[in-house]
């Protein structure tokens, strides 16, 4: 009887102070806001229930940060029953500005449970602890401390974005699994491949996922990717970014909630060396070579050559590359369908000879495309038919020394140069020969234990242009 008469003035007590307060607590009892007592983070209460369903009340306040805190309960000694805390962002206490709740089972003694919650710097949230249970103890005492965690390094809201540049490291950390840190960057004017370099490092589980959308209402997901504690990872993005847009980084966690764990993200640029289309292909001169690479994985790098009055070509095709193969296609159009040479070429290889050989027609503009495995660099070139069957022999010629040097016709040729080079100097042009018909010179300006180099090329005037084959074969001659 004494136990219930105890109860009864304790509920009417409340009940009269919450009339005047006009707050209403969800469990049916109310309570005035002068009746929240002051906490400050650091501390430890503890409180000892008395009857069924006690409320205790408390409020305090967070720092200027944007922080985590982590709330600690815990029930010690004799007691049946549950302990529980839960947290409003309002003195009403209404299920509103509820924030967070949580209990200890049963089991739980002295260590208790923990829970961390991001709250609002500057602000002021209120507690309510509460208990039931049904055991045949009189009192449940219970244990509580709310301790800053951590402050948020980046803004979790588009408010408070942080911009990325391209190609520059930043360093972020997972401060929970709840915590997300959002990024934009700028692509560039131009078009261009893109990376993403992640590297992560934390003690214990800890997964950081990170996405990259198209809008700021991050619904047009671009790409995504996931790297565990102690990892990196480097991820291709594959198609080209749009030029000159604003692109939106979201990082998110998983695992276990208390650990944290320190990140570097970085937005890697590489800008595409040659269009990937046929339309904005990139023009090559017959007769030169040209040197690139496969950048990205989707890749594509698209080149045109008009050809001149000579119908037969060569395709000059090297896969410079250590481990990457590469792949070489000719078409006739710029929608780059149905091509008319398609050829694979291994590390460290070129093109083989019966390859090699193309049949076009003259004034066309034809296209290529090279692909390959990300990062295979290749020599590429397209060359009108050299001169065949290149020779040089030296002679005497009444005591006087000279080189004869003869070659193979040019179809559609107008005449022939002769290019000269002495040991390992350059090449300089040493005759032009104005007739088709002529299919040989002789050097008369040599030097006895000279070694000279030569090579020929056919060219062909229409119209005012004039045409270049490739060259010759190399031909080498000492005079002795």
């Amino acid at each position: 009887m004494m136990k219930k008469n105890f109860l009864k003035k304790a509920v009417t007590m409340l009940t009269v102070a919450g009339i005047l307060a006009g707050a209403v607590i969800s469990n049916g009892i109310t309570a005035k806001a002068e009746g929240f007592d002051d906490y400050k983070i650091g501390e430890q209460v503890k409180e000892t229930f008395t009857y069924e369903k006690e409320v205790f009340l408390y409020k305090f306040s967070t720092d200027n940060t944007d922080s985590y805190y982590k709330l600690n309960l815990a029930k010690y000694g004799e007691g049946d029953g549950v302990a529980g805390i839960e947290i409003y962002s309002s003195e009403d206490l209404d299920d509103a500005s509820k924030v967070e709740d949580f209990s200890t089972a049963d089991p739980d003694r002295e260590t208790g449970r923990d829970m961390v919650k991001k709250l609002k710097p500057n602000s002021t949230y209120y507690i309510k602890a509460t208990t039931s249970w049904y055991g045949t103890t009189t009192s449940l005492n219970y244990k509580f401390s709310i301790e800053k965690y951590s402050t948020d390094d980046h803004a979790d809201s588009l408010e408070d974005i942080t911009p990325v540049a391209i190609n520059t490291p930043i360093t972020g950390v997972q401060n929970h699994v709840s915590d997300v840190d959002y990024y934009s960057f700028q692509t560039d004017v131009a078009e261009s491949f893109y990376k993403v370099d992640f590297k992560v490092v934390a003690q214990g589980y800890l997964n950081v996922d990170w996405t990259i959308y198209e809008d700021p209402e991050m619904t047009k997901k671009v790409c995504d990717d996931s790297v565990r504690e102690n990892k990196s990872n480097v991820l291709d993005i594959g198609n080209k970014l749009k030029a000159n847009t604003m692109y939106y980084l979201a990082v998110t966690g998983g695992g276990d909630q208390y650990v944290q764990g320190e990140y570097t993200i970085q937005i890697c640029q590489s800008k595409d060396d040659v269009a990937n289309t046929g339309v904005s292909a990139k023009e090559i001169d017959l007769n030169k070579s040209y040197n690139y690479s496969i950048q990205n994985n989707v890749d594509e790098d698209c080149f045109k050559f008009t050809t001149s009055v000579y119908t037969g070509y060569t395709i000059t095709f090297k896969n410079t590359s250590k481990e990457q193969t590469a792949n070489i296609e000719i078409f006739k159009d710029a929608d780059l369908v149905d091509s008319i040479k398609d050829c694979s070429v291994g590390a460290k290889s070129s093109i083989n000879a019966n390859d090699r050989k193309l049949t076009l027609t003259p004034g066309k503009t034809y296209y290529v495309k090279v692909t390959g495995g990300e990062g295979a660099t290749y020599t590429v070139g397209i060359n009108a038919t050299a001169p065949g069957n290149n020779k040089a022999k030296s002679q005497s010629v009444k005591k006087a020394k000279q080189v004869k040097i003869s070659w193979g016709k040019v179809n559609k040729a107008t005449g022939y140069e002769v290019y000269r080079a002495v040991k390992n100097g350059k090449y300089k042009k040493v005759a032009t020969i104005k007739s088709a018909k002529t299919l040989k010179w002789i050097d008369k300006k040599v030097k006895k234990g000279n070694t000279y180099k030569y090579k020929v090329r056919a060219y062909a005037k229409v119209k005012g242009k004039t045409y270049y084959s490739a060259y010759s074969a190399e031909k080498t001659v000492k005079v002795k």
